[in-house]
């Protein structure tokens, strides 16, 4: 079995770091996006949690391609991270990564992905600007 990894993209605006998210999922069976800038289509979308869960409940077992633009996401990183965690076998790809893991800030959900996702076969995708201000886990 691969490990799965935790690979970040950065770069300039405009630069192409979605595009090779893109390119790196496409072999993935099961992706999980958190999409805060609607750059994603190709998948199940998503921006109300209820929906989202109701289909998760339905769908989790199997392939699938969840692409969920929260409507606050700063409150909703979480509790997502907490789903992803529980899915487990995933690959997550998070959208301006730096706005929910700072150099002085990760909710607890997130850490833990980060840190022990690998033990339930999560890989993670961040997308930023600005590597610099991502927390050094």
């Amino acid at each position: 079995m691969v490990e799965k990894k935790i690979k970040l993209i950065f770069g300039k605006r405009g630069s192409g770091k979605s595009y090779l998210a893109k390119k790196l999922i496409l072999a993935e069976p099961r992706v999980f996006i958190f999409d805060t800038i609607g750059e994603y289509t190709d998948g199940v979308v998503f921006d109300n949690y209820e929906k989202l869960l109701a289909f998760w409940q339905d769908h989790y077992r199997g392939n699938f391609r969840l692409i969920y633009r929260p409507l606050k996401p700063d409150r909703e990183i979480d509790w997502i991270c907490k789903l992803v965690f529980a899915l487990g076998d995933v690959c997550f790809v998070v959208e301006e990564i730096d706005c929910y893991c700072t150099a002085y800030d990760i909710s607890d959900n997130f850490a833990h992905v980060i840190q022990r996702g690998r033990h339930k076969n999560i890989s993670l995708i961040g997308i930023t600007q600005r590597p610099y201000g991502i927390h050094r886990l």
